[in-house]
């Protein structure tokens, strides 16, 4: 998980320990949490369940989501899903524990105009 978000979106880790990790791609102390304990188990269904569907990164431009588009196609990392929103131009990727991970750009190039 850790190489995979470090892949996609740019994370380094924050810390790390035998339980988990805190990532970040930017200034923050972390944007992404990761958590293990052997009480967990996982669900291979989970993309179809109920519960947070997704997270969002988002890029500056069009042309920065599809350099990332053609870097992770590259990688052998490839969208579940693509979209033209309206508001957004999307593509999702499932993580290696099945979470849907959105790389987005704002269409608008204003926050306040694509949130109308």
């Amino acid at each position: 998980m850790v190489d995979w978000y470090g892949k996609v979106v740019g994370a380094e880790v924050v810390f790390q320990f035998p339980g988990g990790a805190w990532l970040t791609n930017d200034g923050a102390n972390h944007r992404v949490a990761m958590l293990s304990s052997p009480r967990m188990n996982d669900d291979p269904d989970k993309i179809f369940h109920a519960g947070m569907h997704h997270s969002a990164f988002e890029y500056s431009s069009i042309d920065d989501l599809l350099a990332a588009y053609t870097r992770l196609k590259g990688e052998g990392i490839e969208p579940h899903a693509t979209l033209d929103h309206g508001m957004t131009t999307s593509f999702y990727y499932a993580d290696p524990d099945g979470n849907s991970v959105e790389l987005q750009h704002d269409n608008f190039g204003d926050w306040k105009k694509s949130k109308e």
